[in-house]
Order: C-alpha cells, then sequence, then structure tokens
C-alpha cells in the first residue's frame, strides 16, 4: 500500500517522495533515491511515540540542512512517515555566487561615485556655505541683500530661491506688523482720549445732580442712582415752591454718551429756571417746545414732575413710567398719559392725588423694572411693585426702602453693572 502512495505522488524537479513504515524502513520508488536520501534524518518520530495511539490528526515537520529540505508528515493511526525531500545545494550556490558578484559591483560602484563626487561636493559646500552666510544676515535683520549660488547644483539654487522668497516674505511681514502697530497705538490713543472725554461727560452728569437732598420737614426723602458704564441719561434734581411745597424732578434721556449729557444739560437748566409755583404739566409743555427747537434728531427726554403738598400730589408725566405710591399695606399705579419731550405730541396734563401721613411715593427710571440679569431676565414692573411693597412695609423710613431696593436691583443683576442707569426717588410723608 505504502508504495502504491508513493507511486501515484508526481515528482516536481529533483523532489523525492519517501516514506517510513512502523519500524522505519525507508520505502522509495527508485533505489538511487535512497542512496542520496541516506544519511539525512527523514525520521521525525521520537522515540517514547507510541504507534498504538489511533485517530491522532498527522502532524508536519519541516527540517532544513544546508543543502537539504525536508517536509514530512506523521500518520499515528497508522505509524507511516511520508515525506518529500528537496535538494538546494545548487540552489545556495548560485545564490552565494550572485551575492558575490554584486558585492563586488556594488564596491567598484562606490569607488567610482566617489571619484565623481568629489569636486561636485566641494561645490556644494560652497553653495551651503553661502546659504548659512545669508541665513545669519537674515537672522541679523538684513532682508535686502540676495543669495546667489552655482546654478550647476540644482538643489543649492532652489535653496537660494526660497532662501530669497523667505527674505521677501519677511521684508513684507515685517512692514506689515509696522503698520498694524502703529495703527494699534493710534486706536489706543483714540480710545484714551475718548474714554477721557467720556470720564469728564461722567463727571459733569453727576455734577448735574443735587449735592444734598432738600431738608424738608413733612417729607423724608431718599434717593438711588446706579449709572450705567457709558455717560447715562438720568437725571433728578428738587426744588421747594414759595408756599413750601417740595418740587421732585426724574428724567431719562433716551441713549448714553455726550448726546444724553447734552439733553439732561437742557432739562436741568429749564427746571432751575421754571417758576415752581406753576402746575407740573406747564413745564413739560414748555421744555417740550424747547427740545424740538434743540433739532437733536431723534433725541428724546421723559420726564415726571412731582408738587408735593403736605397732603396733596400733583403730578405730570412724559413718557416715564408710573409712579407708585405705597399707602396701608398696598402699591397703587399712577399712570398719566404724555410721549417724551422732544417727541411727535404734547398732551400732558397735570394728576392731583391726596395723601395721608404714612404714604410714601416712589418715582423711577425705566432701568429699574427693565433690569436684565446673566441669564436674560428682565425684572419687570410687577417684580418692582412686589419689592416695593415688602421695602415699605412695617413704616419703614425713605432711606430704609431706598436701601431694599438698591439691594434688589445688586441681587438681580449678581452684582454687576447694569445695562442702563437705575434711578429712583423715594418721598415719605411724615406730616
Amino acid at each position: 500500500m505504502v508504495d502504491n502512495v508513493l507511486a501515484s505522488i508526481p515528482r516536481r524537479g529533483d523532489e523525492i517522495p519517501f516514506a517510513l513504515d512502523r519500524d522505519g524502513e525507508l520505502r522509495v520508488t527508485d533505489p538511487a533515491d535512497a542512496e542520496r536520501l541516506a544519511g539525512l534524518p527523514l525520521d521525525p518520530r521520537s522515540p517514547d511515540t507510541d504507534p498504538s495511539i489511533e485517530c491522532a490528526p498527522p502532524e508536519r515537520h519541516e527540517t532544513v540542512l544546508d543543502e537539504w529540505v525536508i517536509v514530512t508528515a506523521e500518520d499515528k493511526n497508522c505509524g507511516v512517515v511520508f515525506g518529500i525531500a528537496q535538494p538546494i545545494g545548487d540552489t545556495m550556490t548560485a545564490v552565494r555566487q550572485n551575492a558575490v558578484r554584486n558585492a563586488i559591483a556594488g564596491i567598484g560602484l562606490v569607488a567610482l561615485a566617489l571619484i565623481g563626487i568629489l569636486p561636485i561636493s566641494r561645490r556644494v559646500s560652497r553653495d551651503f556655505e553661502t546659504l548659512t552666510v545669508h541665513a545669519d544676515r537674515i537672522a541679523a535683520g538684513d532682508l535686502e541683500t540676495p543669495v546667489s549660488t552655482d546654478r550647476s547644483c540644482r538643489e543649492a539654487a532652489m535653496l537660494a530661491g526660497a532662501f530669497n522668497r523667505m527674505a521677501g516674505d519677511l521684508a513684507t511681514h515685517q512692514d506689515q506688523l509696522v503698520t498694524q502697530e502703529t495703527e494699534r497705538r493710534l486706536l489706543e490713543a483714540e480710545y484714551s482720549r475718548k474714554s477721557a472725554e467720556l470720564e469728564q461727560a461722567r463727571t459733569f452728569q453727576l455734577s448735574l445732580l443735587p449735592r444734598t437732598l432738600p431738608d424738608h420737614p413733612a417729607f423724608e426723602i431718599a434717593v438711588h442712582m446706579s449709572t450705567a458704564a457709558e455717560v447715562g441719561g438720568d437725571y433728578y434734581d428738587f426744588r421747594t415752591a414759595s408756599d413750601g411745597s417740595l418740587v421732585a424732578a426724574i428724567g431719562d434721556a433716551t441713549g448714553h454718551g455726550a448726546r444724553a449729557g447734552t439733553m439732561v444739560t437742557a432739562l436741568k437748566s429749564l427746571f432751575s429756571a421754571w417758576n415752581v409755583d406753576t402746575e407740573p404739566a406747564s413745564f413739560l409743555r414748555d421744555a417740550h417746545q424747547v427740545v424740538r427747537r434743540m433739532d437733536l434728531g431723534r433725541m428724546t427726554m421723559a420726564f415726571t414732575l412731582a408738587r408735593l403738598e403736605p397732603r396733596t400730589l400733583f403730578v405730570a408725566s412724559a413718557g416715564m413710567p408710573p409712579v407708585l405710591i405705597h399707602r396701608e399695606g398696598q402699591v397703587d399705579e399712577v399712570l398719566l398719559p404724555g410721549m417724551p419731550l422732544g417727541g411727535l405730541a404734547s398732551d400732558y396734563r397735570t394728576e392731583r392725588i391726596d395723601l395721608q401721613i404714612g404714604d410714601v411715593i416712589l418715582l423711577l427710571s425705566d432701568g429699574f423694572p427693565e433690569l436684565v440679569d446673566c441669564d436674560g431676565n428682565v425684572l419687570g414692573y410687577e417684580d418692582v411693585r412686589l419689592a416695593f411693597a415688602a421695602a415699605a412695609a412695617d413704616g419703614a423710613s425713605a432711606s430704609e426702602i431706598v436701601d431694599a431696593l438698591a439691594a434688589s436691583v445688586h441681587e438681580h443683576t449678581r452684582g454687576e453693572d447694569p445695562g442702563d442707569d437705575v434711578t429712583f426717588v423715594a418721598v415719605r410723608i411724615v406730616s
């Protein structure tokens, strides 16, 4: 059976198929093959191998010698080893001979290359020395001197061109940086100038406000103003009529900046020159005409004027938030018609309101109810009413009310500067 299997194996080139039976006897198809395989380690079986083990898979072994490659596989079921031996001696000899020839040829080529490369290397080294010197010049700030090299060295010539382009780009960027730095300094100077002007305008705006509050026997007066970052347009003022009545004014010019400061200055002058013995609405009508003649474009000013007698309030408004009155634990709103001064309409009227001891009048600008917190939430008029009701409870003084309202402003903005001026005036009837 083994001989039949060997005879069926096709032979390729110098391959020699063989088999070893259980007793290690070599079987080949050609007796000459036995002589060629004599002395080779053909049997891969271990002396301890138990030939009685059945159904074990064949184990493949490969042995590589200097001139032979032997591949065997043992069939555990029958104890027979089948294998193929391939002679490689001639192949290895040819490989060694080719390696020697290639090594000799390579050494010869390297020698020739060294002989021819020496002059080229001298030129290249000179070119690279030139490039090094030019790089030092660029580092020192010399961007005008071009670099030139031997054109026979293409790589050095390319590097020289790259150096020249780099120097040109650096010169251009340097000019741009000088221009940008000059513009930056001009902008800083302009910003500093405008900041100084805004600070002066802000100081002037604050100087228009009363330095002290009136000391009136019938009223407690307290005021709060939180100014925005820019020059704002909020304004408050007081005067005393010939009959002892207290006249309080509060206003809010549209926008910020110098134009708002101009509007406040104009209203301050008008209020200072006004005959306080007349009714409040007459002042608003006259002031409206004056502002219209000033031709300030779209600039307008909301304004509330209140005349307080011991038991009566006369009030007129030009586009300001409602006047709030705290009495007997409740807050009433007095909303009066009228457009801001300098606007299209001038229909102003005076409202008469009876007062009692303990009542508190709150005049405010729209910066209070329109406060915006860090999350974009607006305070709103209802929260202002609730804050005022809580602050004025239990007979609180005007100063205590203003302090409580100021605390609510700080709490809503979480300590940040308000986006608009916040102004309110509290007047408490005490006699």
